[in-house]
């Protein structure tokens, strides 16, 4: 199936806001993402700590918690708690060294 989800991207499906703040604030989070992954995975390749602060930005960002709630009917509660289980486990492959592919 991922070999193929290029092929259903239709272009953006979220729209996010045109304003500098906004990219200024999303710009630092992804930095400081990245700064992170570096400092918890110093020998990955910069492709592999990319792709995890990529995971985790991706996992952070709201759209994630929507999709969860709105498509998948759940509640608050078990919405964050998903968030934050799918984050605790690329916390957990970079703690037990196992890079993602890069």
């Amino acid at each position: 199936m991922t070999d193929s989800l290029h092929a259903y991207a239709a272009g953006h499906t979220v729209a996010e806001p045109d304003d500098p703040t906004f990219h200024a604030v999303d710009e630092h989070r992804r930095a400081a993402l990245l700064r992170a992954v570096e400092a918890a995975a110093p020998d990955w390749t910069e492709p592999q700590r990319t792709t995890a602060a990529a995971a985790l930005d991706v996992l952070w960002h709201l759209p994630s918690y929507e999709r969860l709630v709105s498509a998948w009917r759940l509640d608050d509660a078990r919405a964050t708690g998903t968030i934050a289980w799918l984050i605790g486990l690329v916390q957990a492959a970079i703690d037990a060294d196992q890079p993602p592919p890069g």
